[in-house]
């Protein structure tokens, strides 16, 4: 996989620091970080059991100042996952998010093999 390694390093420091901050505080928290080759692709997934996210249609967590109600007594600014899609733009990779409340969060990366 190529990409500067700055932003490399800047994009999964934002997505573990936030699997880390929106920790479970009703299950023992846990993080998993995994990656597969697929074909023409290398996939990187970041995987907790925190909080979850309510991802109604509508709904960019992408946004900037984007900050969702259950995050409420958390700190933030709301610009760590804009910041994660303006380097995941640069680096022409992909990035989706499955999350359910109380359940936990996974963001996919996917890199395209040059």
């Amino acid at each position: 996989m190529l990409g500067e390694r700055t932003l490399l390093y800047q994009l999964f420091l934002n997505l573990m620091g936030n699997a880390i901050k929106y920790r479970s505080t009703i299950q023992k928290p846990f993080v998993e970080i995994s990656s597969e080759n697929v074909g023409n692709s290398v996939f990187y997934y970041i995987k907790d059991n925190g909080i979850g996210m309510d991802l109604r249609e509508g709904v960019n967590i992408f946004d900037i100042f984007k900050r969702l109600p259950n995050s409420q007594g958390y700190e933030g600014s709301g610009i760590g996952l804009s910041i994660v899609k303006r380097i995941i733009d640069r680096l022409n990779a992909e990035i989706t998010v499955k999350s359910e409340l109380q359940v936990g969060t996974t963001f996919c990366i996917e890199f395209k093999k040059e």
